[in-house]
């Protein structure tokens, strides 16, 4: 069969940084915020896929407005500031959220820098993006990245200008969680799909090989590095930040793809439609637990994060 390259979707985040001096190995400090500047979100479709905010005006695209519109309760695109977060992915531990989301916590570094409080919070905290997608297929369908995927620097001040690359992006995730696929096509039971599992989630790391000049030089960063995420049974404890009680390394098992900086995108398949609605649960953090996830890596710059997808090549 001959090979189709078909955009379905192009979603772009600029998270910018605010400058402060200090540096912390993982979790920014207490008083540490990083602000969204500007959210530029957008999804093409086409090669008779459909894409829809609502699952029930159906276009080639979905807009950053469609994405806020008032009607969708459950979409959390924030405008204001930003902290680092941790996450697993879903968390089926005892008396955690099991399946249907990904469950994050917010850090807070001690005085002492060496243990860091964990508390539970919701897509409603304004710490992550998190929206869903919901995609239309008369046909089964494998979806990969496209060209044009990456997580790279941004200058939001002076986007025409050179970005400075201190290596926030370093710490960026982009997750994918699958919440099941309606063969009907009947709306409210598309957007009442809620059966995530770890099975079908992805944990994306980009830019996993490069590092800050401190992640290198003081705490010993090279080549891609595994990265621990929340999974405290408990809130409000302070624990060490390599505590396995309380994280858990984010590996195949729990859906992780990794890019290089060359590389800049997986490649394969990320994940498969079926025939009818298919929901998406979409989140992008700053990962707390990321060895560069440290003071210096937000002085002055941002983060664009570009997501292109298309039916696999030969589908």
């Amino acid at each position: 069969m001959k090979k189709r390259r078909i955009l379905l979707a192009l979603i772009m985040l600029i998270i910018s940084g605010i400058s402060l001096t200090t540096a912390t190995y993982a979790w920014f400090t207490a008083n540490r915020q990083v602000t969204v500047d500007e959210i530029d979100v957008k999804a093409q479709a086409s090669g008779g896929i459909q894409i829809s905010a609502d699952a029930t005006n159906w276009s080639n695209q979905v807009t950053l407005d469609d994405l806020r519109a008032e009607t969708l309760t459950n979409n959390y695109i924030p405008t204001t500031a930003l902290k680092p977060v941790t996450t697993i992915g879903v968390n089926t531990n005892a008396e955690r959220k099991g399946n249907g989301a990904f469950d994050f916590f917010l850090g807070e570094l001690n005085d002492s820098g060496d243990k860091v409080k964990l508390t539970s919070i919701d897509d409603n905290s304004g710490n992550y993006v998190a929206f869903d997608l919901y995609f239309y297929s008369a046909t089964p369908q494998t979806i990969e990245f496209n060209s044009g995927t990456q997580v790279v620097a941004k200058n939001v001040d002076t986007p025409a200008s050179a970005a400075t690359d201190t290596g926030l992006k370093s710490s960026v995730r982009v997750g994918f969680l699958i919440q099941g696929n309606d063969p009907t096509s009947t709306p409210a039971t598309a957007i009442g799909l809620n059966g995530g599992t770890v099975s079908t989630q992805t944990i994306w790391e980009p830019n996993a090989d490069i590092h800050t000049e401190y992640a290198e030089n003081m705490l010993g960063a090279s080549g891609v590095m595994t990265t621990m995420g929340g999974k405290a049974p408990t809130n409000d404890l302070e624990v060490v930040t390599n505590s396995n009680t309380y994280f858990e390394n984010i590996d195949a098992s729990k859906g992780l793809k990794t890019s290089t900086l060359a590389e800049a995108y997986p490649s394969g398949t990320l994940f498969q439609f079926q025939a009818g609605i298919t929901k998406v649960r979409v989140y992008i953090w700053l990962e707390g637990q990321d060895i560069d996830n440290e003071d210096t890596a937000s002085l002055g710059t941002g983060v664009g994060v570009k997501l292109n997808f298309k039916i696999a090549d030969g589908a």
